[in-house]
């Protein structure tokens, strides 16, 4: 399947300062733009766009990118600066959007659409992170680790909010400060923003493939998004292992179907049924495959 389609209404052409301007430059913000004239949604007359990477898995391009306003469904996005729209039988998925730069590794979650997309980590349980740093030096010209990179800032800083209200709800200590909240939009934009770091879409894209829900977005559980941010899957198998020595067990026991779950500060604690195992779906530009979020 091909990807987003975009149009830019009253507009002949998709330059980078264009795309910028209608806001999708982070869509776009991979490399490589394809265009032509026509009439569009609404009957107005301007440019359909997309992203080079959308071709991948288009035989006929000229058959494809082009505007049908009774067989594609279509979305006015930013006060009509662009719309956004695919082709009803043809709706993109996961290997359809992922950016060409290489995927950053993390753990698989199987979101709404049933598919599994890969979340990037950001906050490991020993404070790591998937994320590239910036190489700085100290006063002696020794390379030392400095920030992580800046379009990667914000949802860093969203998942160690996430590990600290985690460990507080967990095991508050009696001098411990509790963390500041978090609400459910907080969470449900920072799943939005790990999706979008290594997939092509945006807040009408994520809308319009169904992915969120309070269930994988509203939870930090192992298997929603913002549990994949700070590696939870690793974390209760880490700590099974643990468990299992500290018994004496041979590590043959039963396992249950459902698992504790926290959510933001603020809010009751519920349970979540776990994800069966299954082999990783195949992903283009993805350097390794991480563990799978059971």
């Amino acid at each position: 399947m091909p990807g987003f389609i975009y149009f830019l209404p009253n507009r002949n052409t998709a330059s980078e300062a264009i795309l910028k301007d209608c806001g999708l430059a982070s869509i776009f913000g991979d490399g490589g733009v394809q265009w032509a004239s026509c009439n569009g949604p609404d009957g107005i007359n301007g440019c359909l766009c997309w992203t080079k990477e959308s071709t991948r898995n288009v035989k006929d391009i000229s058959s494809y990118f082009k505007y049908d306003k009774k067989l594609q469904v279509w979305r006015k996005c930013a006060d009509g600066k662009y719309y956004v729209g695919y082709w009803d039988n043809n709706k993109p998925g996961p290997n359809d959007l992922v950016r060409s730069t290489g995927a950053i590794d993390g753990n698989w979650v199987t979101l709404a659409d049933r598919q599994k997309w890969l979340i990037p980590t950001a906050r490991t349980f020993v404070g790591d992170s998937s994320f590239p740093f910036k190489i700085d030096f100290d006063d002696e010209g020794k390379p030392i680790r400095g920030d992580v990179e800046d379009e990667y800032k914000e949802v860093c800083d969203a998942a160690a909010q996430i590990f600290d209200i985690l460990l507080f709800s967990l095991a508050p200590e009696e001098d411990a400060i509790e963390p500041s909240d978090m609400t459910y939009e907080d969470l449900y934009l920072t799943s939005l923003k790990a999706i979008a770091i290594n997939y092509q879409l945006g807040p009408a894209e994520c809308g319009m493939l169904g992915l969120l829900n309070t269930n994988n977005a509203g939870k930090i559980t192992e298997v929603s998004i913002p549990g994949a941010l700070i590696d939870m899957p690793t974390w209760i198998d880490v700590s099974k292992k643990n468990d299992e020595l500290d018994s004496g067990d041979d590590g043959e026991t039963e396992s249950t179907d459902e698992k504790t779950t926290s959510q933001p500060t603020g809010t009751s604690g519920t349970k979540s049924t776990a994800e069966s195992a299954s082999a990783d779906p195949p992903l283009e530009n993805k350097p390794d495959s991480p563990a799978e979020s059971e």
